[in-house]
């Protein structure tokens, strides 16, 4: 698993949940890495970088921009670069309308239970793709 932390989630707020998910993790004995983002725009090079290195899960931290970029890194085109691996999702954002949508838990604590369960369960994605007139 690795864990694809948006620092700059919930006005910073996200530093704070890191280290409760850290702990709830470990006290599951479960094996995590962590990426950090440096800037906007750096979550999908991590989770590619991640699946390269055979990470099965990624889980974004933050808010729906964080889980839109480690989406967008786990594809490449109209392929997944890993077909096998899974999307896992810890809000820390502000808004988290993914999480509100889905029914996925508010607390970054609680949802950790979630990311070594059985509660899994598919979502489609689709690709837009528009041409503007000039």
């Amino acid at each position: 698993m690795t864990i694809i932390c948006n620092v700059r989630s919930g006005r910073g707020q996200v530093v704070k949940h890191l280290s409760e998910v850290r702990a709830e993790l470990d006290r599951r004995q479960l094996e995590y890495d962590v990426a950090l983002t440096e800037r906007r725009g750096h979550a999908p090079d991590l989770a590619r970088e991640a699946l390269e290195r055979g990470a099965k899960l990624l889980v974004a931290m933050g808010g729906d921009g964080t889980i839109h970029e480690v989406v967008n890194g786990m594809i490449d085109g109209d392929r997944a670069v890993a077909p096998d691996a899974a999307l896992g999702v810890v809000a820390a954002g502000t808004g988290s309308d993914f999480i509100k949508t889905f029914g996925l838990p508010v607390a970054p604590i609680h949802a950790v239970s979630h990311l070594d369960g059985d509660e899994a369960f598919p979502i489609d994605i689709g690709k837009i793709t528009y041409e503007e007139d000039s």
